[in-house]
């Protein structure tokens, strides 16, 4: 019996043994890949939240009301993210308002957050605004389609064939061109110069 209980004991070692080795040999070390893996991927993960973003070259925006005025707007380099795909930062803007029955309207700047779900958009740093024979520089230009209002801030410089105007804010109506012009401080007013005052 002694002979028989020594060798059942080394039948259980040995299997003992090889359990233990397949274990560390294909399951042990293919489980700390795969955590291996799957750490790699939580790593991607966080830089993709960080910047989940889609870069896109000279994109370019049409969009129309039911009465006929259309909006362009067109840059060198649009961001789109994910998280919110209907806001667009965009780089080297131009951008054209054509209302019916008048001239259009033609805007650059630097940036833009342009968004595509009601149009409006916020121009900022060095916005220029083209219409006809007049020229509007300022720091930013907001755009409302709701409200066909463009609503310009800071150092906003006016220039006509015979005036020049300096002021604080100025809010267009989009369809009527008609403008109101505001110094944000009460104290200040507004600086009108005419070509015979140049």
């Amino acid at each position: 019996m002694n002979k028989k209980l020594i060798i059942q004991l080394i039948l259980i070692i040995i299997i003992i043994s090889i359990f233990f080795v397949t274990f560390f040999l294909y399951f042990y070390e293919n489980n700390s890949n795969y955590k291996k893996i799957i750490q790699t991927k939580s790593k991607d993960d966080i830089l993709m939240n960080k910047d989940q973003s889609n870069l896109i070259k000279n994109l370019v925006y049409n969009a129309s009301d039911n009465n006929g005025n259309r909006y362009i707007i067109k840059s060198r380099l649009g961001e789109i993210r994910l998280k919110n795909p209907d806001t667009i930062f965009m780089t080297d803007v131009i951008a054209d308002v054509y209302a019916v029955d008048s001239e259009p309207i033609n805007i650059t700047s630097k940036y833009a957050i342009y968004n595509s779900s009601n149009f409006e958009t916020n121009f900022y740093e060095d916005v220029l605004i083209l219409y006809l024979e007049n020229e509007v520089m300022a720091k930013k230009m907001d755009l409302d389609f709701e409200k066909n209002i463009g609503t310009l801030t800071e150092n906003i410089i006016y220039t006509s064939p015979d005036m020049k105007l300096l002021a604080d804010k100025v809010e267009i109506d989009l369809i009527t061109k008609d403008s109101k012009i505001f110094m944000i401080e009460k104290n200040k007013t507004v600086k009108i110069f005419g070509n015979n005052n140049q």
